[in-house]
């Protein structure tokens, strides 16, 4: 098994080839390449992908939101980012703060892609992988924010098991 360290490290250079292969290609093809309906079905399935390997680490016992909850704050968003994952009611609220993704599109020249439609694939996704239906909702609309200002927030309505 893997140290946390190592895993930490794993995901920061996954994230960051990923987001500097993002921003090549937006310089190179434009945002076209991100609108098509593909690009949403490679979220979704950034999320299924992750959703299994958080399955293990997420406590069985677990069920609807708190079980979405959960795997929220041991997912990639966790690792990366300032995230706070609030839960109640079968609603579960992700807000991240000083977005690195935003960062990093930035300082690459590529301010111009529109992460949220991607974002709220890869929550589908996730949930889906957990055997959950859920709502997704855009509260705040990603933006580039300073350490400790809302970037974006997410609202996840459960609507029962997949």
């Amino acid at each position: 098994m893997m140290s946390r360290l190592v895993s930490a490290g794993l995901v920061w250079a996954c994230a960051y080839g990923w987001w500097r292969t993002i921003a090549m290609a937006l310089r190179t093809y434009g945002t076209k390449l991100f609108e098509g309906d593909e690009w949403l079905e490679v979220g979704r399935g950034v999320g299924l992908r992750e959703a299994q390997g958080l399955k293990d680490l997420v406590p069985a016992e677990l069920s609807g939101s708190a079980r979405l909850a959960e795997a929220l704050k041991r997912s990639h968003w966790a690792v990366l980012e300032d995230a706070v994952v609030e839960e109640r009611e079968g609603v579960v609220e992700l807000g991240i703060y000083g977005c690195s993704a935003r960062e990093a599109l930035a300082k690459w020249g590529a301010k111009a892609y529109d992460c949220a439609r991607f974002t709220k694939a890869v929550l589908e996704g996730l949930a889906l992988g957990l055997g959950l239906r859920v709502e997704v909702e855009l509260l705040r609309p990603p933006r580039r924010a300073g350490r400790g200002e809302e970037s974006c927030r997410w609202r996840l309505k459960v609507l029962g098991e997949a």
